[in-house]
């Protein structure tokens, strides 16, 4: 299980250190000369962009926010671009269930919840008697003298884990009620799904919809059946970029071009129920940002930049970097002019503002990271040329000086820091994937101006924004702050100390491959289309040191027709743990998984080449699946990753013909307090040289606890 201990706390602790430089009062500007952005304005395009529903890209308020996006800035801006890039979603084409019991037959709407991994548990009817559980302790006690074996069971949404309780004890099916009048934090985005493909029908419903049942529920009255249909499916899907130029106005610097860049799409637990609020400020703060620049008139371009598929390890930003090198002159003229981006990271919640240069898909550090990147970027943050005509204070300095204009020194104090923000060591609830890191990969200097503290509530239904006062002063100070300090960079009067660049395909890693399955009568491999490759970003090492283990992503591509995928841009120097899944049909357990066994092609992780591109080839093969719950250390009672498993034929005692087992870890952290000690094992008896297997859990070392599980038996 997933023990309260791996997630401590709801809000992030941010240890920051204040890191100011003394701006002299000559070079300051007046309140009167800075660009001013509107709150209110902001809010009323969170409202509007919010009613379009869900946000995840792909879906139909993905594509409604693009329009409107383009609706809003087609008049000020020069040039617009929209870029299309495929992604693989789950996409809900709409759940219910259906209630029936004494004197009583209702059907009312349901929401799927988000893929255990890939599996999205379709279903075209799971039938189940009914029981409620009260969770009081979210653990084994709550069940105390409750038979849950093949029900399905009620919980409320705030029962933590339960639900998996639930599982453990043989529940069929899990319905969660929505209760509209409690906020639910982003902590259910990680807790109420299992990170394995797991068949297990998860759907919500409001309370309101089942009020009358749901009392006779919880006071144990009546004898209820129900019928969950899960209309969700992993698809691919087609995101869209919103790219748009504001020509320079001096013809002397209008080559430089200084980027400014956002992401639109959303994310939540419970993906049709997806307000996506508090994310939604950055799109409103850029928008009016477009407006307020193409008043300013800037010296250099500015490129803006409306990302789609940052919830799917940057696919968006990835996909531009691969155009612009691979397929398309345009975006490569604009790529080759880019001296430096910049980001808005703004939060409704928070008053402390920082600057970001660092992030956890991959932390912007590397061995292969040159130092002149690393001098680039202080020359950028403390200045250049001081005394001289041509200096330039440095966006610290820049931004310490407008947050003193905006609220005062002495509060300055207070909100202003510069975020002394370490993937490599920031908790859980500190996590944050930035645009800019798939820029500063190819060595462009970014950064990003953020909100310190995010809302709590995003990755829910409950992230929302109210519009209060306090809100809107929030949002006020960093959307000013990041605003006037990018302006700082356009209306520099002299050229950047930041060369051009001339991209070329060595620049970019990209990782292509083919998935498989051998046939043994032919004795060959042939391709296996239409199959989900999942890639986990495996950490690395910094002068022999390895990396934190919340420097993670996971990338999940569907091959072609042809058994054929292609990844783009991956982490130069890095490594993806790889698995493949095949659901078809998408009703019932998964059909198809990587092979470790005899004829496996993956063999532990795929380390991307110093080459432009890496090939793999994964293997799968048709298999039925086993999960074993509570696998722990018997000294410790605690999950462990020194556990050896081993799957192997009962009569020979050879490793399995064909296998494949995934241990489970909380949002794939590789890290011994995200273990939950759930393993799923996937075997089949009727490719094997036998039918009989042994299933091996062990400790090693010099303690010599095994768990052995045989189906000698039965076959």
């Amino acid at each position: 299980m997933v023990r309260a201990k791996i997630l401590p706390m709801l809000i992030a602790v941010v240890i920051v250190l204040p890191f100011f430089f003394y701006l002299p009062p000559s070079k300051a500007a007046t309140v009167d000369q800075l660009i001013k952005i509107n709150p209110e304005n902001v809010l009323e395009h969170v409202w509007r962009i919010s009613a379009f529903g869900s946000r995840i890209t792909g879906y139909e308020g993905s594509i409604k926010t693009r329009d409107y996006i383009v609706d809003q800035i087609r008049t000020y801006v020069d040039n617009i671009i929209i870029q299309s890039f495929n992604v693989t979603v789950p996409y809900d084409y709409g759940s219910s269930v259906t209630i029936s019991g004494p004197n009583t037959e209702i059907t009312v709407k349901a929401y799927a919840l988000a893929p255990n991994l890939i599996e999205t548990c379709y279903t075209s009817g799971l039938e189940g008697k009914l029981v409620y559980i009260k969770s009081t302790y979210g653990d084994l006690r709550d069940f105390e003298g409750t038979d849950v074996a093949g029900k399905i069971v009620v919980l409320d949404f705030d029962s933590g884990e339960a639900w998996r309780w639930a599982v453990y004890l043989g529940a069929k099916g899990i319905i969660f009620v929505l209760d509209k009048g409690k906020l639910y934090t982003y902590v259910e985005d990680l807790t109420k799904r299992f990170w394995l493909p797991v068949d297990l029908p998860r759907v919500a419903v409001y309370e309101d919809d089942i009020a009358p049942v749901l009392d006779k529920l919880r006071r144990g009255e009546g004898d209820f059946k129900a019928v969950i249909k899960v209309g969700m499916k992993l698809e691919v899907r087609t995101g869209y970029n919103v790219l748009a130029l504001i020509e320079g106005s001096d013809p002397n610097l209008k080559d430089e071009i200084v980027a400014a860049f956002t992401y639109y799409d959303s994310w939540s637990i419970i993906p049709e129920l997806n307000p996506g609020q508090d994310e939604a400020v950055n799109i409103g703060i850029l928008i009016e940002l477009v407006k307020k620049l193409a008043e300013t008139k800037p010296l250099r371009t500015v490129l803006i930049g409306f990302f789609s598929g940052h919830h799917q390890a940057l696919s968006g930003a990835r996909s531009f970097i691969y155009d612009a090198i691979y397929r398309n002159e345009t975006l490569k003229d604009i790529l080759n002019r880019l001296r430096i981006v910049t980001e808005i990271s703004a939060s409704a919640y928070g008053s402390k503002i920082g600057i970001y240069d660092q992030g956890h898909f991959h932390a912007s550090v590397s061995a292969s990271t040159p130092i002149s990147y690393s001098n680039n970027f202080i020359k950028l943050r403390t200045g250049w040329d001081t005394g001289k005509p041509t200096e330039y204070p440095g966006i610290w300095n820049v931004l310490r000086d407008v947050v003193i204009q905006l609220v005062g020194e002495r509060e300055a104090e207070q909100v202003l820091y510069f975020d002394e923000y370490n993937p490599l060591t920031s908790p859980l609830d500190s996590i944050r994937y930035f645009e800019f890191e798939a820029f500063d990969l190819l060595q462009i200097l970014s950064y990003s101006i953020g909100t310190v503290s995010l809302s709590p509530y995003r990755n829910t239904p409950s992230d929302v924004v109210e519009g209060t006062v306090e809100e809107k002063e929030n949002i006020s100070l960093v959307a000013n702050a990041y605003a006037n300090t990018l302006n700082s960079l356009l209306q520099y009067k002299y050229e950047l100390p930041f060369s051009e660049h001339d991209f070329k395909e060595n620049d970019i890693r990209i990782l292509v491959g083919r998935t498989l399955i051998y046939n043994m009568t032919k004795g060959t491999y042939e391709p296996l289309p239409r199959t989900t490759v999942v890639l986990m970003f495996f950490q690395g090492v910094l002068l022999q040191q390895p990396l934190g283990p919340y420097i993670r992503h996971y990338i999940i591509v569907t091959s072609d027709d042809k058994g054929e995928f292609m990844v783009p841009v991956v982490v130069p120097g890095g490594a993806y743990t790889p698995s493949a899944y095949k659901d078809d049909p998408s009703e019932g357990p998964v059909d198809y998984v990587v092979d470790f066994g005899e004829y496996g092609t993956v063999r532990g992780t795929i380390a991307v080449a110093p080459q432009p591109e890496t090939y793999a080839e994964i293997s799968l093969f048709p298999a039925g699946s086993l999960v074993v719950f509570d696998v722990i250390d018997p000294e410790t009672f605690s999950p462990t990753d020194e556990m050896g498993i081993l799957i192997i034929d009962h009569y020979s005692q050879n490793f399995a013909r064909f296998f494949s087992m995934l241990p489970e870890f909380v949002a794939f952290i590789p890290h011994p307090n995200y273990i939950t000690g759930v393993v799923q094992i996937f075997v089949n008896p009727e490719l094997a040289t036998t039918p009989r297997f042994d299933v091996i859990f062990s400790l090693g070392g010099t303690r010599w606890y095994s768990l052995i599980l045989t189906n000698k038996n039965r076959g």
